[in-house]
């Protein structure tokens, strides 16, 4: 990808063996743009009582933190068919995971993914695809696509490393 300096993004299955995926080795992917949001924590819970300053706050000894969501900007470069079955058909259908083969809730683990973002060195563990928007699929230049996905992070204390595969690995 010219003119991309980005490294591309890691992601694993949060199921047991699965391989890690580089998204530019398996589908011509590059992630352009992964703001990390602030971290907060939880609300703590508090009382405001009107004859006194301040607030009387339950601290704990452990802050807890939110989870969030990460908006991340991707470039893609190839034809407008390969754009169809890499985008559509690999990437978005990876993201979203598998439907259970019965109605036993508790199958449904493939949703569920680790990411890796090589250029900022952070990783977490128990994400998800939470909002991808056709519209904001834009054509650059000739066989140049950017798109945003948001991931929801749900656990974002625990920072994970995902070692890159030397080749595209079989889905």
């Amino acid at each position: 990808m010219d003119a991309i300096t980005r490294s591309s993004l890691l992601i694993q299955k949060m199921v047991s063996n699965a391989p890690v995926v580089n998204i530019y080795k398996q589908w011509n992917i590059v992630c352009t743009k992964i703001p990390f949001p602030k971290i907060e924590t939880k609300e703590l819970p508090a009382h405001d009582f009107s004859g006194s300053n301040g607030e009387d706050t339950y601290i704990p000894s452990f802050m807890p933190f939110k989870p969030y969501d990460l908006q991340v900007e991707f470039a893609y470069k190839g034809t407008e068919d390969e754009c169809y079955n890499d985008v559509f058909k690999g990437f978005l259908k990876y993201l979203q995971g598998t439907e259970p083969a019965s109605d036993n809730y508790d199958e449904i683990t493939e949703g569920g993914f680790k990411i890796y973002d090589q250029h900022n060195l952070v990783g977490r563990q128990k994400v998800y695809l939470k909002t991808f928007d056709p519209n904001e699929l834009i054509h650059q230049s000739g066989d140049h696509l950017t798109f945003k996905l948001t991931f929801r992070v749900t656990d974002p204390d625990t920072d994970i490393t995902l070692i890159d595969p030397k080749t595209a690995v079989s889905l």
